[in-house]
């Protein structure tokens, strides 16, 4: 820190707050970016203990409009959830690629991953579009 002396009562710091509003402003948005750096998009605030998260995201199925959706995911890679509205899909994935899908609380089925043209990820009519964690 910089100091200017004023006679008989010690240093005083040279910056004051209301001085100089644009350094302080720059060293604030220096820290944030800091501190976010390395932060993957879709964490959200996700703990770093295994602690389930969700993500935003638009899904379609069987090539209908677009909704919005949440991925809720318990172990990023393999095991998760898509929520439209009242549906719910649970996926598991085996880390070899075998993927699973069970609709409701309907029957796991195998299902194939596929990227889209349209950069959704898609298993077999459902689709999901944004942020999606991979790994």
């Amino acid at each position: 820190m910089v100091f200017s002396s004023s006679r008989g009562h010690g240093p005083k710091p040279a910056l004051q707050s209301s001085a100089h509003p644009a350094l302080i402003r720059l060293l604030l948005v220096v820290m944030m970016a800091i501190t976010t750096a390395g932060t993957p998009a879709w964490a959200n605030g996700a703990a770093q203990d295994g602690e389930a998260f969700s993500v935003p995201l638009r899904c379609r199925v069987d090539g209908g409009a677009w909704r919005e959706c949440q991925m809720v995911v318990q172990q990023v890679g393999a095991q998760w959830q898509l929520v439209l509205g009242g549906e719910r899909y649970g996926f598991q994935h085996d880390g070899r690629g075998l993927v699973q899908m069970q609709r409701g609380a309907g029957a796991w089925t195998t299902v194939q991953a596929r990227w889209s043209a349209d950069s959704c990820l898609c298993w077999d009519g459902l689709c999901a579009q944004g942020a999606i964690p991979l790994d």
